[in-house]
């Protein structure tokens, strides 16, 4: 008779009567298990007041032993409730009674994330991070495979999850986003790049090496998102990082060069010797989209009036070939400007030069 009243009262109408029935009265008068005090909580988390349901899973906590599969089963009910504030409840219970690393709550908590409501997505990724260890291969591979779910909303989520529960650097999560660069879905592959700058430390070796094998790979796309992700694993001014984006540049795709030639932004500094060199080299490539690309990624390189690039590329206002001196003459105009000092230094030197095409296209 006595424990049975503090369950009934969980639902009265004074915030007091339920915190006295919740908190203490079940505390000491029911023993833990006991089948008519969990019924009673589990059936007022479907209640419409949300501060019955509150006071529902305080109940719980006394009265469950965590990691009771079948109140976990009976509490996973909520979550597929259309009622957002019913299913939030659930996902809220799971933190009452759920053990760590528990299979079960994890693979329930990431089925949230799919859910159409941020509320209730944001709360599994609330509970997930406390009820699993940091580095949790299952609860990693359950949130990685989200990345590929077709809702941009539910991709976030399953980001937002893998950022509070796989540490920077672990493998299982490194490995896990890595695979999606190579899905077919161009918005799964986006969604793969954004979360490797988040789990990835920047010029690890293996990671660089898995990255350069992708950009070998046939399909376009996956070399696109390779180039892309340059960006994300090294740090700037990375010997390896510059060099893997100099060679992307000849790529036979235009999408590709195009990609490599704006990571140049995030692997250097404006200015750095190497890359203005490994640009150099390919505004004389036989390949008239090659010097294309290398003319961008010359922008993204070189500081405005950098006389030390000026002087790198003016030099090529010599070369044989008349397109490689079309796209030098665009290149001084973007680094330099047609009033800059340097760049004009560079042109009137060659209007004295031996052969009439170096003067004409100085001219």
């Amino acid at each position: 008779q006595a424990t049975g009243g503090p369950p009934a009262r969980l639902e009265h109408r004074d915030a007091e009567v339920r915190h006295f029935a919740a908190a203490r009265a079940l505390k000491q008068l029911a023993e833990r298990g006991d089948a008519h005090a969990v019924a009673s909580c589990i059936r007022l988390l479907y209640h419409g007041d949300l501060d019955v349901r509150n006071a529902a899973i305080k109940g719980l906590s006394h009265v469950v032993e965590r990691g009771h599969e079948e109140t976990i089963r009976e509490v996973s009910k909520a979550l597929e409730q259309e009622d957002a504030s019913i299913r939030e409840t659930g996902v809220q219970a799971f933190l009452v009674l759920a053990e760590r690393g528990n299979h079960q709550v994890t693979d329930q908590l990431c089925s949230c994330l799919e859910h159409p409501e941020a509320d209730t997505r944001n709360a599994a990724i609330r509970i997930l991070s406390q009820v699993v260890e940091q580095g949790d291969e299952h609860a990693i591979a359950a949130a990685a495979r989200r990345l590929e779910h077709e809702s941009g909303d539910v991709r976030k989520a399953a980001l937002k999850c893998l950022m509070r529960i796989a540490p920077v650097g672990d493998r299982n999560a490194v490995d896990a986003v890595m695979s999606r660069l190579r899905h077919a879905s161009a918005d799964v592959r986006e969604s793969a790049l954004k979360g490797l700058a988040k789990v990835v430390i920047r010029s690890e070796e293996r990671t660089f090496a898995s990255v350069r094998q992708l950009a070998e790979h046939p399909s376009w796309e996956v070399r696109e998102a390779a180039t892309k992700a340059l960006g994300s694993i090294v740090v700037r001014g990375d010997e390896h990082g510059i060099r893997a984006a100099g060679a992307m540049l000849e790529d036979p795709v235009a999408a590709v060069r195009l990609a490599a030639a704006n990571v140049f932004s995030q692997v250097t500094s404006p200015g750095d010797a190497l890359a203005l060199a490994v640009v150099k080299c390919r505004l004389e490539h036989r390949d008239t989209e090659v010097r294309k690309a290398a003319t961008r990624a010359l922008t993204k390189v070189a500081e405005r009036g950098d006389a030390a690039a000026i002087g790198a590329v003016g030099s090529c206002l010599e070369h044989e070939d008349i397109k490689v001196r079309q796209h030098v003459n665009r290149a001084l105009k973007v680094i330099g400007g047609l009033d800059d000092p340097t760049v004009l230094e560079a042109v009137t030197q060659r209007l004295e030069h031996g052969r009439a095409e170096v003067r004409n296209t100085a001219l």
